[in-house]
């Protein structure tokens, strides 16, 4: 059994949608007695398969986004946390080590 690629399917179904089977990268024996109706299936078939790819790649950059964006935000988020540590410090050596509840 051969193994197809995405490619070489849609390949193949291109030059069988077009008549081309002359040129086609495949086993010509594929297209041979095809309707045209079956062939216009194929086209279509070759056109959709392409798109649910170019799709699942813009998902795929999307997440990838996503990913980096998360890791910058939880870098934010350490950094306010250390700022935050740090001027509640400050407040307590400044208050003379008693602890301010900001209702003076």
């Amino acid at each position: 059994m051969t193994v197809h690629t995405r490619e070489d399917l849609i390949a193949r179904w291109r030059c069988c949608a077009e008549g081309n089977c002359g040129s086609c990268p495949g086993e010509m024996e594929l297209c041979d007695g095809l309707e045209a109706e079956t062939i216009k299936m194929l086209e279509g078939d070759a056109a959709e398969l392409q798109n649910k790819q170019r799709h699942i790649d813009s998902l795929l950059l999307a997440n990838e986004g996503l990913r980096n964006n998360m890791g910058h935000m939880m870098q934010e988020n350490q950094r306010l946390k250390e700022e935050n540590e740090r001027l509640h410090r400050e407040n307590f050596w400044l208050s003379g080590g008693e602890e301010r509840n900001g209702t003076d």
